[in-house]
């Protein structure tokens, strides 16, 4: 593999060309905000916007210090309005005033009003909405929720605008490849090692969720939208931070705790959480599939219940070391330890149509498993001179193990004549090691014309180790026996090397920013035990351009546009056979291609709240997952293909309302329409429109002392895909906040899925065989979390942007 490519080596010396090439000088605001009634108390924290004054379109911002100053670098030549906002106070929007050359442009000492609200019986607490629109995409509040409070990052997930979560707990944003992002760093696994490390960590760790659907070519090219989940940081001096307990009660009883701190002492700033969660719980599937046999129409009729126990250990540890104040380095270490148990019976009935039943194997099956995941991070970021320049460099190292031991023993009972048969035991005992390695740059340059550039480059290197044992079982008391045949050891490595450049400027009254991302890909993927190598080496160019306008105070336009690629994930290369029950299982496709896609976006605001996105997507190579049956052993193997192409529309609406003083919703939905054509999927050409819907609406009521009431509603309507139709779905849940001891302290208690009406559902339509299933969960339940707060005020984290985001991503099992 090629470990330093030309396009590293180009953008390196272009960055060292700008560095010393630049010299020009803009203009600099500075000033103070204080509080009207009191002439020596500062606001510390409050936003400060850099408006245009002809239309009021957004040119740059700052957040003041501790002291209530803000200094705004970079700002060109004009005429502009200045507004300031801050939760309690009124918004102040000043007078114009122009910039010209000078190097500093102080604006003085701005006041702030308080804003007092009072209703009879019915206090508002100045808070943020659950849901914020930016430029960008959307912000949701989680510490703001009670309905979140206790959940999962994954059940939070599920509550946001415009966010997918599957039964076996993948994310998607509007129908686009996403990327999982903690605090700026991209989570490197995927499949279910995500779906246990989002279970792992809590919401009451978690400030905000972003969600970005406009990315740019500083992004990684998978990512057609991104999810950042930002933990809390508390932005104090001193030792302060929160602790947190919950206890929920649903079939069975489940535990949850942790907290979060943060140390600020001189240069040095130490800061972390932790979660624990400790769970059983059930879960009902059934599953129907319908084929042909020699004798006729048949069908498969299985019914299975299990319960498991997880327990979950999530951590970060981190510190910042302030060389100066415009430079700075930080280390940090992520880990999570989850350890799984389920314990599963099932029947499976075999008989022919319509009613005669042949015979029914009953199966007792268990799955425990293990994933050790850590992640470690070295960062610099230096302010280079006054003007904006600036350089962030990342390291990354991470490694992910993940084992279990799954097996399935039954007894096959045929009811003419009546006998019973041993079915042969099956077992499976993966293991998967993963280990990643990033190095990225970033660079960002602004000129005086009001360009800003920035460049980049990333190279990254993955190793994944995977090795299967599978043994078999032949009499109820017989040793387990090696199968040879199903056994195999697989290795596959992946180097990434990849630049970027992207441009921003404001031109007329238009926002641009265009960028041009190019990614090298080296891929070897090898199966030792069939002595099988495969070798990738491609090169993909991925252009970015988005446009953005005001139409004067009410209305924003704009339009966007990128090419995306999809890798697969390393488990979905890899061609093990992993049963599931007795008759099923799923097998990697080592020959499954990439996906790339065209993404045209236009989206409309107004009133800088309610937004509506039209985008329309076209994809090649779309991944996806099928199944065929085997009509002699009636045994379904699940596994990837690619689909030649999709075209599709999608519809995004978000509307928050103020129905009151006291009473405001955000609500948002979400329709698709396209079609997804093959010649050959399965030995048969598809033509298939596809289409689905889905929406949220989440209210909150603010109360008199200290009481809030949170109600939030999820429908998913059917979903079309292909060959696959997703089942309807709806959830609502309830929850009641009081504040304690001086707001330093908060009771929530929430109920979710109060009907029990959450169910997971597909029908799929195979060469073969129609399949239909359906399962439920224990999503009904009643949660109390306990959090208090403790420390002194203070100082705002900075926040990371790591580069192991993409490789954390794909480690799938």
């Amino acid at each position: 593999m090629k470990k330093f490519p030309v396009i590293m080596l180009a953008v390196s010396l272009l960055t060292i060309i700008s560095t010393l090439t630049y010299a020009q000088t803009l203009t600099r605001l500075t000033g103070s905000v204080m509080e009207q009634t009191n002439t020596s108390s500062t606001v510390p924290f409050a936003t400060v916007s850099v408006l245009q004054a002809a239309d009021s379109l957004l040119v740059k911002g700052a957040i003041t210090d501790v002291d209530g100053r803000f200094s705004i670098d970079n700002v060109a030549p004009g005429t502009y309005r200045l507004r300031v906002s801050f939760v309690g106070f009124q918004d102040y929007t000043g007078q114009p005033f122009t910039v010209g050359t000078e190097p500093e442009y102080n604006i003085g000492t701005i006041r702030l009003t308080t804003e007092a609200r009072q209703l009879t019986e019915v206090k508002v607490v100045g808070s943020k909405p659950f849901v914020e629109k930016k430029s960008d995409g959307f912000v949701v509040n989680v510490e703001n929720s009670v309905v979140s409070s206790g959940n999962s990052a994954l059940e939070v997930l599920e509550r946001s605008p415009g966010v997918l979560v599957g039964d076996n707990g993948k994310v998607s944003m509007q129908g686009k490849a996403t990327m999982i992002m903690i605090d700026g760093k991209q989570v490197q696994v995927s499949g279910e090692s995500l779906a246990s490390l989002l279970k792992s960590l809590k919401s009451d760790n978690i400030a905000t969720i972003e969600l970005i659907t406009q990315p740019s070519a500083k992004y990684d090219s998978f990512a057609g939208a991104i999810i950042n989940i930002k933990t809390k940081k508390n932005t104090r001096l001193g030792f302060n931070g929160s602790l947190n307990l919950g206890l929920t009660q649903s079939i069975y009883t489940k535990y949850t705790g942790g907290g979060n701190f943060n140390y600020k002492a001189g240069k040095l700033n130490l800061f972390g959480n932790y979660s624990y969660g400790n769970s059983r719980s059930w879960r009902q599937a059934e599953e129907r599939s319908l084929f042909q046999n020699q004798q006729g129409p048949a069908q498969l009729l299985t019914n299975s219940e299990g319960t498991s126990q997880n327990k979950s250990h999530s951590a970060k540890l981190g510190l910042d070391y302030y060389l100066s104040d415009k430079h700075v380095v930080g280390i940090s270490a992520d880990g999570n330890l989850f350890r799984g148990d389920y314990d599963q019976f099932s029947t499976t009935q075999f008989s022919t149509i319509p009613t005669r039943i042949d015979s029914v194997l009953e199966t007792t099956g268990n799955r425990n498993s293990q994933q050790d995941f850590m992640a470690y991070n070295f960062n610099y970021k230096g302010s280079l001179d006054t003007n904006g320049r600036s350089i962030e460099v990342n390291v990354d190292y991470g490694r992910d193990y993940f084992a279990s031991n799954s097996y399935y023993v039954g007894r096959l009972r045929y009811m003419n004549p009546d006998f019973i048969q041993y079915r042969d035991g099956l077992q499976n005992l993966p293991t998967y090691t993963t280990q990643f390695m990033t190095y990225k740059v970033d660079y960002t340059m602004p000129f005086r014309s009001g360009l800003t550039m920035e460049i980049g480059a990333k190279t990254a290197f993955v190793t994944t180790n995977n090795d299967v044992r599978f043994n078999q079982q032949f009499s109820p008391a017989g040793a387990w026996i090696s199968d040879p045949s199903r056994t195999d050891k697989f290795i596959y490595k992946e180097n990434i090397n990849a630049g970027y450049i992207n441009f921003r400027k404001t031109i007329d009254k238009w926002q641009v920013q265009a960028g041009l991302r190019v990614e090298q890909t080296n891929a070897d993927i090898n199966s030792v035990t069939t002595n099988t190598l495969i070798q990738r080496h491609y090169t993909n160019l991925f252009p970015n351009l988005f446009l953005e306008r005001a139409f004067g105070e009410k209305h924003q336009l704009s339009v966007s546009f990128r090419r995306e690629i999809d890798r697969p994930s390393y488990s979905n290369l890899n061609p093990f056979i992993l049963y599931t029950n007795q008759y099923t299982y799923f097998q990697g496709n080592p020959y499954l291609n990439p996906a790339r896609a065209y993404v045209f976006t236009m989206s409309h605001t107004l009133n800088n709240s309610i937004s509506t996105s039209l985008d329309y997507t076209y994809q090649t190579d779309v991944p996806y997952e099928t199944f065929e049956q085997f009509q002699d052993t009636k045994v379904t193997r699940h596994f990837f293909t690619n689909l030649a192409v999709s075209g599709s529309l999608g519809l995004n609406v978000n509307f928050p309302v103020r129905l009151t003083k006291w009473w405001e919703s955000s609500n948002n939905v979400y329709g698709t329409y396209g079609k997804v054509k093959d010649n050959n999927f399965l030995g048969n050409r598809i033509d298939i429109v596809s289409w689905g819907y889905y929406g949220s609406s989440v209210h909150t009521f603010s109360l008199a002392k200290g009481y809030k009431i949170d109600m939030s509603a999820y429908y998913q309507g059917p979903f079309q895909y292909a060959t696959t139709r997703q089942l309807s779905t709806f959830n609502l849940n309830l929850g009641l906040q009081k504040s304690l001891w001086n707001n330093k302290a908060s009771l929530k208690i929430n109920a979710n899925d109060i009907f029990w009406t959450r169910r997971y559902g597909t029908q799929t339509a195979s060469a073969n065989q129609n399949v239909s299933d359906i399962s439920y969960r224990d999503t009904r339940l009643i949660r109390a979390t306990l959090t208090y707060k403790f420390g002194t005020k203070g100082l705002k984290l900075r926040e990371r942007n790591i580069g192991s985001e993409t490789e954390q991503r794909r480690i799938n099992h």
